[in-house]
């Protein structure tokens, strides 16, 4: 029988209890760790949450997070950056694997400073009924320092707060299937880097046998547009590419250098 979701004005006895005993088990985490975790509704609506998530977005205590919003939280970058949230919260609810686990990296300015937070989402499932009443969530801090080594302030949206979701593999672009190489040009591309800024990062982060140019991205985008069978207008293709998502869509090699957890590889066998 397939789980359906369940809003929390619907909620059973039994989806309520469980809800409780969650909300014991965060007294319990408050007490005896600084862990960041928590437990949203299918409408993005926190239920209940850690004293130290409470601390990350300007409240004191878990019990004062329940029943906001994230663009209800006092921290003025939580807030800013409620409707990405709320869209990573959708696109685990409405996916079809029901164990999926999502991580996106958020930099922005918490209630404590600009700080890098890996939060990681899950589907909250209760078995008995087959039902889904929401989502639940844990952080762990990451070293600001390296997203900011490779993510001036300067470049792009995805360098000031936007939320920027782990990919595992290359996403198909309206049907037409990218290259883990293509899938990192379109992530920078979509969140406002120029072709030069882009061949550079290229260069710095997976060199190849020689240095790539603006020209070398240009084609490659170019490419692109000739699969998709649309002109190559530079502005146009941007906009696609933020429209289908991919400004926030991080291929994994690049999430986890953000990280500092390894070196981007060379994902492709030959000069792009």
């Amino acid at each position: 029988m397939p789980f359906v979701l369940v809003s929390s004005t619907d909620f059973s006895c039994e989806h309520r209890r469980v809800l409780l005993g969650m909300v014991r088990s965060f007294g319990k985490l408050s007490t005896h760790t600084g862990m960041v975790c928590g437990v949203k509704d299918v409408e993005s609506r926190h239920l209940a949450a850690t004293d130290a998530f409470a601390r990350l977005v300007g409240l004191t205590r878990g019990g004062e997070v329940a029943g906001r919003l994230d663009g209800d939280m006092p921290c003025a970058g939580t807030a800013e950056f409620a409707e990405h949230y709320r869209r990573e919260d959708l696109r685990l609810l409405h996916g079809s694997d029901l164990d999926a686990r999502v991580s996106v990296l958020n930099v922005h300015r918490y209630a404590s400073g600009t700080a890098a937070f890996v939060f990681e989402k899950s589907l909250l499932k209760h078995r008995p009924t087959c039902e889904v009443p929401g989502t639940v969530y844990c952080a762990y801090p990451a070293d600001v320092s390296h997203f900011l080594r490779f993510f001036p302030a300067s470049l792009g949206p995805c360098a000031t707060g936007c939320p920027m979701r782990c990919t595992p593999a290359a996403p198909s672009l309206h049907g037409v299937a990218l290259s883990e190489y293509e899938h990192l040009v379109c992530f920078l591309l979509a969140n406002g880097w120029s072709f030069a800024e882009t061949a550079e990062f290229m260069n710095r982060a997976q060199p190849g046998r020689t240095r790539r140019s603006a020209d070398t991205i240009h084609k490659c985008k170019n490419r692109i547009c000739e699969r998709l069978g649309r002109n190559s207008d530079s502005r146009g293709f941007r906009r696609l590419l933020a429209d289908a998502g991919l400004a926030g869509a991080a291929p994994r090699p690049l999430f986890e250098l953000l990280l500092g957890s390894r070196t981007l590889p060379d994902c492709t066998k030959r000069q792009r």
